[in-house]
């Protein structure tokens, strides 16, 4: 699955170099920002799964439950988080690293719908986390397969445009790359669904708990920033 995943950012890389050089360049500037999406998403899928297999492996259907709901409701929170923050934030740290005029702007295109779509990525990988605590690991690496496969054709169609979808240009990549977390969320959400870890889902199991938070928190941000570092 990783090896896909890998090969994934090589058929961006691929594409931009079709745009210019500028495109490349903010596309590898780009990387350590989007990385902080991932690991933090990694980190609390970490966690949520560590929480919600002590809870299986104890025979607490009920609790690993609450807790996977809970942990739907902290993505919510992060995914918030990191969109607005992102968004906020981006200009000040593309100059930090170097960003000037037109290649700030070229940087900004990419990452900009990457943090509309963070909540895709979080949820990717904690519906990936809830799967993981009950054994599979098969999904997600089914996932990140389709996933360059659907990557090679949406680039250059989100890039160039065709017949009324226009042309995106270096965004038509960073769209391409949302669009397929989207569906892959999706899937992943339908396989968690068939397990039946969120049913009985109401808006007042999503209502944020000071220990829950506390212990997803605990399990999942030392993960994430193991990843950042």
């Amino acid at each position: 699955g990783f090896f896909f995943n890998t090969m994934y950012n090589v058929v961006d890389t691929y594409f931009a170099g079709y745009l210019s050089t500028e495109a490349l360049a903010a596309l590898s500037l780009s990387f350590p920002v989007f990385f902080i999406i991932i690991a933090l998403s990694s980190g609390i899928s970490t966690g949520t799964a560590a929480i919600l297999a002590n809870a299986l492996g104890r025979g607490n259907l009920e609790e690993a439950r609450h807790r996977a709901k809970q942990a739907i409701s902290f993505g919510i929170f992060l995914a918030i988080a990191l969109t607005v923050i992102g968004l906020v934030s981006a200009p000040a740290l593309f100059r930090i690293l170097g960003a000037e005029s037109a290649y700030l702007e070229t940087a900004l295109a990419y990452i900009n719908p990457i943090f509309f779509g963070s909540a895709f990525f979080v949820f990717s990988f904690l519906f990936n986390a809830m799967l993981n605590s009950r054994g599979d690991t098969k999904t997600f690496r089914n996932v990140l397969i389709v996933g360059f496969f659907l990557n090679i054709l949406l680039d250059p169609l989100f890039m160039f445009g065709w017949g009324p979808l226009p042309a995106f240009g270096i965004a038509g990549i960073a769209w391409a790359t949302v669009l397929i977390e989207f569906l892959g969320a999706l899937y992943m959400a339908y396989k968690v669904h068939q397990t039946g870890m969120l049913s009985g889902m109401t808006l007042s199991s999503l209502r944020p708990e000071k220990e829950a938070y506390k212990e997803i928190s605990a399990q999942g941000f030392p993960a994430g920033l193991s990843m950042m570092t």
